[in-house]
């Protein structure tokens, strides 16, 4: 399994690597993603982070970042070793512009590095490569909501190829059904160290209201046995969490918002 691993995070690294919108070879456009878990330092809180972010975004006006978007995460549906309060979560519209977004932070960041440090302890982070399967309803960056993650991994024999046919399948049944689900995978690049991971899947709702009428398409509705049907040979995924979700800055990281 971590020999496929290997090719499928070198096919990642590979797609954002070069300026601009890379394409990878099957036309889909790949972009980093970052995700920090933070705990507050005792006396802090929500609010201290509402402040904080505040001035982060007037440092990105400052330096005419229109490049990046950003949201918070809070545990909903988690497991015990979800240890953080929040997550930060921070999409570069591509490798460079993730590049450029480093070198800022080192260059003239101090001040907003030791704002944030005020509020919180985020020692650690990971890097993904996203792969868009289906945009959200109105095409733009996803708002606030709730975001469902999943880790899953091929299983033998599979090819990730076969994953990409039997994924669009599914999101056309689901579709059909009148999901308005957004979908992606997220490949490991740099940083994470998880077991059985070959990608995270992750499904973005504006609302909880649409994650409970997927909960009864799938259940209720039966299409538990198309899911099966379609991707149960192929690909073994474990127990998904669910996060709510706050935008903290928008901007075009996909040419369309």
């Amino acid at each position: 399994m971590k020999k496929k691993l290997i090719g499928v995070t070198t096919a990642a690294l590979v797609a954002i690597a070069g300026a601009g919108n890379t394409m990878a070879q099957d036309g889909v456009v790949y972009i980093p993603v970052d995700i920090i878990p933070c705990k507050y330092n005792e006396g802090r809180g929500p609010a201290d982070l509402d402040a904080a972010v505040e001035k982060f975004n007037a440092y990105m006006d400052e330096n005419a970042v229109d490049t990046y978007a950003a949201w918070t995460m809070t545990k909903q549906y988690a497991t015990p070793d979800q240890d953080f309060d929040f997550a930060w979560v921070g999409a570069h519209k591509s490798g460079e512009t993730m590049g450029a977004g480093m070198d800022r932070w080192r260059e003239n960041g101090a001040e907003m590095r030791a704002t944030f440090a005020t509020v919180a302890n985020c020692e650690s982070g990971s890097n993904y490569a996203s792969r868009m399967f289906r945009a959200p309803p109105d095409g733009n960056v996803p708002g606030d909501g709730v975001l469902v993650f999943s880790n899953c991994e091929l299983k033998e024999g599979a090819s990730y190829q076969d994953v990409i046919t039997a994924t669009d399948a599914w999101l056309g049944v689901m579709a059909e059904a009148g999901s308005k689900a957004a979908e992606y995978h997220w490949y490991p690049v740099y940083g994470s160290n998880e077991e059985n991971l070959d990608w995270k899947w992750i499904t973005a709702y504006d609302n909880s209201t649409e994650l409970g009428k997927d909960y009864d398409r799938i259940g209720n509705g039966g299409l538990f046995a198309k899911q099966g049907e379609l991707l149960d040979d192929l690909v073994e995924c474990d127990v998904a969490r669910v996060y709510d979700v706050t935008l903290r800055r928008t901007g075009s990281i996909r040419g369309t918002d």
